[in-house]
């Protein structure tokens, strides 16, 4: 099975002959750096047999973004409203590798639904296309209906082989 046909059979929930495997998003520093005195060399890592995706995103955030707020600090933590509007804690020591604490979300009702749809969800695709973003002068992949994305909580995820015609 090539990944093409993996992917869209994943993606319409058909036989595989394997699961779609990825790399995920990402590995802790100090793993990095523990990792490095185990014999790791960042500038020749090893190879896996993974499924290549590819990342297409950008456009679901809040917009105009909230300015961080630091609401409060002590020696080990940070509280603070994040880009998102949402307010959480993060330690000090390990910011980059610890899960943040999730305080409050900035919608908790209907009312608040609607207010921050009105102020907050309003796309800027100038800002979205922009130099950066990994969209600028990328054309829309052609894609074979009936390709749906894989939504995660980074947002969605196309496979990169799979978007390309034949």
């Amino acid at each position: 099975m090539t990944d093409r046909e993996r992917f869209l059979n994943v993606m319409n929930y058909k036989p595989v002959d394997r699961c779609v495997y990825g790399a995920g998003i990402g590995t802790w520093p100090e793993t990095i750096e523990r990792w490095k005195t185990e014999g790791y060399d960042p500038d020749n890592p090893p190879r896996f047999n993974v499924d290549h995706w590819e990342w297409q995103g950008g456009w679901f955030f809040p917009n105009p973004p909230f300015e961080k707020k630091i609401l409060s600090e002590n020696a080990e933590t940070v509280l603070f409203i994040n880009h998102e509007g949402i307010t959480m804690r993060e330690r000090k020591d390990n910011p980059m590798s610890s899960m943040p604490q999730f305080v409050k979300f900035p919608i908790e009702t209907r009312e608040e639904f609607r207010r921050f749809h009105k102020e907050r969800m309003q796309p800027d695709l100038a800002a979205t296309c922009a130099s950066g973003s990994g969209l600028t002068n990328t054309p829309w992949p052609k894609v074979r209906p009936p390709l749906t994305p894989n939504c995660t909580a980074f947002g969605p995820w196309w496979k990169k082989e799979a978007m390309s015609p034949d």
